[in-house]
């Protein structure tokens, strides 16, 4: 008899499965784009298992330049990185698959929260679904560095399914089980930090689901909550502990928006993800928000009466029907939403994702089913009432994949992606910026002076776009204006290695090999690994006539990277040279 039960449901759930694929299939065939570059081409430290160490220890940029500070500790999600390179090598498509299991893998464990939860498998697989193929996925679903979410998500939700069957049975195992996905979790995105808040609001609802009114009462409640959540609690902070020895510090605010305008922009930001959530459509990489910096601003004033009114109809909803899906589901809402509310830790225009809704999606999904769940009662839960409801659900889900797939498709190449943001934000100066550097990628150097130049007129004091377009003047050989904007870069961020490099062969070209040594030291001590950096060097010394010092340096670039063919090259020449160089006649 079990044995016949299952079968439906697992009927059930291979369909949810299918079904919630679909949308991403088209997106197997696209390459690396926006950070994946950076994170995965050009990472060298996802090639050895020799660096493997270096990942708890630093940031996830440490590999450009340990001495700058981060704010991203994330060493599973590198791990990750390192076996995907191992298994598929710079072959995209396996990164694609991956990425989209690890989707799949969470729509799994959200039917499987929302089965517990309502104890209806159509419901589970509804809301799910409605999870699965929401357009705001397809940017942690289709880009291949944005599996950050899902990863921390699988964790976060393996872990409240394994604390809440703990629960039940009193285990231990399935205790140890919960605190270890949620280490996992937090070390793929820091994000996961929030889990403990959520699960004490779970045992919080437990405790008073006979509806007990007072202070007292709900203070002995919230004390024995705390309790047992308290294993967490202690996780959490040894999490702490170590990301504060990894990064030197808890966080590293970017400070272009002042902290005072990031407590203001948290009611405008978080409205703006519920209606993103509510209504996901005019979706895009970048968003055109502005700051809000004063108390007087009116989209203050509006987004903090919309919260305000929001909390009260959940509260007076709550108490009337004592579902306690409701509240679980406002918790996975609300509490993932907090940390990516403090725009201080972002540059401005770069503050605002669809990604940062993957984890509230969740609640989205528990909110989904109790909606379909209320509506099947009040049509006397029959049978063909079910099947209306389901029928509906499969349209508005089939509306949603069709979405999806359609906000995918600019993923497919930096130009098209950052295209399509600046279509959709064109003042968005992080779109313009990246749309210049597609273009430069692409040879198209007129078209990315123009967006460069006129960018730096409105803002001219975005480092970024001064150094892209100091490197752009460099390649077009207009090497005064490469100069000008080189040296201004540095003296808007001394910490970047790449602008004194570009510098440097800057004044190689201008033949000042003097000065162009002096810059690319500057380079190399601020990042000794930098790829080509002791190339240059050596070429410049061998311009100065030392060629023992070039030897070195070219030496010096295959102890970084040993399969440096142009470094092997220039050693084997200078050796050669000094081989055959007279030696000098005694004194």
């Amino acid at each position: 008899m079990a044995k016949a039960r299952s079968l439906p449901e697992a009927a059930i759930v291979f369909a949810l499965l299918l079904l919630s694929a679909l949308p991403y299939l088209g997106a197997l065939r696209y390459g690396f784009v926006y950070d994946d570059e950076a994170q995965i081409v050009s990472n060298e430290a996802i090639q050895r298992w020799s660096f493997v160490p270096a990942y708890f220890t630093g940031h996830v940029w440490s590999y450009q330049d340990p001495t700058v500070a981060g704010n991203y500790f994330r060493p599973l999600f590198l791990l990750w990185l390192r076996l995907n390179h191992a298994a598929f090598g710079l072959h995209p498509f396996g990164w694609h698959l991956t990425t989209l299991l690890v989707h799949l893998g969470v729509v799994a464990l959200v039917y499987a929260l929302l089965r517990g939860l309502f104890g209806s498998a159509w419901l589970a697989a509804a809301g799910a679904l409605l999870f699965a193929v929401h357009p705001a996925r397809a940017e942690s679903v289709v880009w291949i560095s944005g599996v950050t979410d899902p990863l921390a998500a699988l964790g976060m939700l393996g872990s409240c399914l394994f604390w809440l069957r703990s629960r039940r049975e009193r285990s231990a195992p399935y205790l140890l089980a919960a605190l270890l996905a949620y280490a996992a979790a937090m070390l793929c995105k820091e994000t996961a930090v929030v889990l403990p808040v959520i699960l004490f609001g779970y045992a919080w609802l437990e405790d008073t689901a006979s509806g007990a009114q007072g202070a007292a009462l709900a203070l002995q409640a919230g004390a024995r909550s705390a309790w047992q959540t308290a294993p967490f609690w202690l996780v959490a902070v040894a999490y702490l502990f170590a990301r504060f020895a990894a990064l030197h510090g808890l966080s590293h605010p970017v400070q272009l928006i002042p902290f005072s305008a990031s407590l203001l922009m948290a009611p405008y930001l978080f409205c703006f993800y519920l209606g993103k959530l509510l209504w996901p459509w005019s979706l895009s990489l970048f968003y055109g928000l502005g700051i809000v910096s004063r108390l007087r601003d009116p989209r203050w004033w509006l987004s903090a009466l919309i919260l305000t009114a929001t909390t009260a109809l959940l509260v007076f909803a709550w108490r009337r029907s004592r579902e306690r899906a409701l509240p679980q589901a406002a918790l996975w809402i609300a509490v993932p939403l907090l940390p990516v509310l403090n725009a201080a830790l972002l540059p401005a225009d770069d503050f605002a994702h669809n990604r940062y809704l993957y984890l509230p999606s969740i609640g989205f999904a528990i909110f989904c089913a109790l909606l379909l769940q209320t509506l099947a009662r009040s049509m006397g839960g029959t049978s063909s009432s079910v099947t209306r409801l389901a029928g509906a659900t499969l349209l508005l889900a089939g509306a949603f994949g069709v979405s999806t797939a359609l906000q995918a498709t600019p993923w497919r190449s930096d130009l098209s992606l950052y295209g399509q943001a600046v279509e959709h934000s064109p003042g968005n100066s992080m779109a313009l910026n990246n749309l210049a550097t597609a273009y430069m990628q692409v040879g198209r150097l007129v078209e990315a002076h123009a967006i460069l130049a006129d960018l730096i007129l409105q803002r001219p004091n975005f480092w970024l776009a001064t150094y892209n377009f100091g490197y752009l003047n460099y390649r077009m050989k207009r090497l005064s204006l490469a100069e000008s904007y080189l040296r201004r870069a540095i003296a808007l961020n001394p910490l970047d290695a790449d602008e004194y490099a570009y510098l440097g062969l800057t004044y190689l070209r201008q033949g000042r090999p003097g000065e162009a040594s002096a810059q690319l030291r500057q380079a190399i001590a601020r990042k000794p690994s930098g790829p080509g950096y002791h190339i240059a060097l050596g070429m410049v010394l061998l311009q100065l006539g030392d060629r023992n010092a070039a030897k070195a340096a070219f030496l010096e670039e295959l102890r970084y990277h040993p399969d440096s063919q142009p470094a092997r090259q220039q050693l084997a020449l200078v050796e050669q040279a000094l081989a055959s160089a007279p030696s000098s006649p005694p004194r």
